[in-house]
């Protein structure tokens, strides 16, 4: 019974194995042709194409797949682009863990394997943390490519193998390298190596000097303070020591950095010294770095208030806070991202509505109301911040409604730049012209030629009385005036301006504005005063007789 049992359901067993069997010789017919279209997609013109053929091929198993991306490590199909698609091909690589590590190392091996290959693979060698890559990257140090001995110095620091401490010793002394070399130095090394680092500080060669300082920053080992401080005498190479300092953060450096803070005769030695005294972070010397911040150019100041933000106590943020209503933008505007950096929260509505002015957040100033007026009158004011962010401040001060608001936006209307919107805002809180050059103002800032040019004795009288002044902003706003209502009486005058009072921006704006002898001027300027001039490189604020 069992026999014939078997005998009658043999037949459909067996045919649902071959069905089964079709099925995967079938599937891996289709796969196969899809390793084939994907491998094609590498080098297809449109970069979604690409970018998905990388990613699919990263994550298949076929070998073909492996070999592709190891052959678009370095493939002429790529054109001036290989060097992008290099890096690519060494991120999809990566994804494949260990399984490609034995093909690299093998390649990197190789004389005749190409540069390119040998830096990308020394990549993937690093993000795969193999320490079997190890002696073929040590061996790689050397490479004359300095790109390839990057990749090579940092896929060492990522494996983190000892061994290779002693293989980067020769690299402090290359120039471009040098400084990558001695950090991943100082982050695989131990005490062991402090001594000869501080010898090398001492005694070897320039690039050695400096690189083996980094190193001994990353170590911060205290043996180093003292040799460390020493090489401060010497502004070659103080740089990478006050840095090294700032790591240790040994209290014996103080005193030096701050003697360089106040009396450091080169801007990077102050900058550093900042630095160095913003990562020791002690509240002792606050007052010092808040004074420095008056005497020193914009690159140092930005860097005194972030060393005041990492030291954080209540003096630091009273002054951070209080730089908020700087008058200059810059001032502001590090202020803020130093405060955001330290997660600041406003004591009172004040001090938040100076923050929301500095930052912008212009329907928040809205809701504080009066509180906002000073703040937003600080930004509205300052000629060296956007003009649309200005603008913005105006329209914010009218929709407040408070009258403080009304002589900052007067004295605006002479202001080519922001006239504009100081009109509207100032008819929003009620205010009407009263003198003659109120009157004229309104117009230039309202755009109202007609009414310029029918009254154009008066509007003459006062242009050239602003022409006569010394205030840049107002000559510009006369000047650009003139050429918006476009008289042609008033031509030999702005050319005779231009020549006596002018400027890069009067006569590009000269040359651009549509009127032949106004350009046939500002191109005699240009040449006169030694500038090129670029057609279709200019612009201007606007055109003859545009009003």
């Amino acid at each position: 019974m069992k026999i014939a049992l078997h005998a009658q359901l043999f037949p459909v067993a067996f045919g649902r194995l071959l069905l089964i069997i079709a099925i995967i010789l079938f599937a891996k017919t289709l796969f196969s042709q899809d390793i084939d279209q994907l491998v094609k997609n590498l080098y297809d013109d449109d970069s979604m194409i690409q970018n998905e053929a990388f990613e699919a091929l990263s994550k298949s198993d076929d070998p073909r797949a492996t070999d592709a991306l190891i052959s678009a490590l370095d493939s002429d199909g790529f054109g001036r682009s290989r060097d992008y698609y290099g890096l690519k091909a060494a991120k999809a690589l990566s994804k494949k863990g260990n399984q490609v590590v034995d093909t690299l190392i093998f390649l990197m091996s190789q004389a005749e394997t190409s540069t390119q290959t040998k830096k990308y693979s020394a990549y993937v060698l690093g993000e795969s943390g193999d320490k079997k890559a190890v002696d073929i990257l040590t061996a790689t140090l050397n490479h004359k490519d300095w790109h390839t001995r990057l990749y090579t110095i940092e896929a060492l620091g990522k494996i983190g193998d000892e061994r290779a401490i002693l293989p980067l010793f020769d690299g402090l002394s290359y120039s471009d390298s040098g400084d990558e070399t001695a950090e991943v130095i100082g982050k695989l090394g131990d005490s062991s190596i402090v001594d000869t680092l501080i010898d090398i500080m001492l005694t070897g060669r320039s690039f050695e000097r400096d690189n083996a300082a980094i190193a001994l920053g990353e170590l911060k080992d205290a043996r180093a303070v003292g040799p460390l401080i020493q090489q401060l005498n010497d502004s070659k190479y103080f740089d990478n020591a006050a840095i090294a300092l700032g790591k240790i953060g040994d209290p014996q450096a103080i005193n030096p950095l701050l003697d360089a803070l106040m009396n450091g005769e080169y801007n990077h030695v102050v900058k550093n010294a900042v630095i160095a005294l913003g990562m020791i972070g002690d509240s002792s010397y606050v007052y010092n770095l808040i004074i420095a911040t008056a005497d020193n150019d914009s690159d140092i100041r930005d860097e005194i208030y972030k060393a005041l933000g990492k030291i954080g106590n209540q003096e630091a943020k009273a002054f951070l806070t209080k730089s908020l209503s700087d008058k200059y933008y810059g001032v502001r505007e590090i202020a803020v991202k130093t405060l955001d950096e330290i997660n600041w929260e406003p004591e009172d509505k004040s001090q938040e509505a100076a923050y929301y002015a500095a930052k912008g957040y212009w329907d928040s100033c809205r809701n504080l109301g009066s509180l906002s007026v000073d703040p937003l009158i600080i930004v509205f004011q300052d000629n060296y911040l956007q003009d649309y962010k200005r603008n913005k401040a105006a329209e914010t001060l009218a929709k407040i409604k408070d009258i403080r608001a009304i002589p900052p936006l007067k004295k605006a209307l002479i202001d080519w730049d922001v006239n504009s919107a100081a009109i509207k805002s100032l008819e929003m809180l009620g205010w009407t012209p009263v003198t003659e050059k109120e009157k004229i103002y309104s117009m230039i800032a309202k755009k109202e030629g007609w009414k310029l040019r029918k009254d154009w004795n008066m509007t003459k009288t006062i242009l050239f009385e602003d022409i006569a002044s010394d205030d840049t902003k107002v000559i510009k706003n006369a000047l650009f005036t003139f050429i918006s209502i476009g008289k042609e009486e008033v031509i030999p005058e702005l050319i005779n301006i231009l020549n006596e009072k002018g400027n890069k921006n009067t006569a590009e704006a000269y040359i651009n504005c549509g009127n032949n002898k106004l350009k046939d001027a500002g191109i005699l300027w240009a040449k006169n005063h030694s500038y090129r001039i670029v057609q279709h490189g200019g612009s201007s604020p606007t055109h003859w007789g545009a009003w």
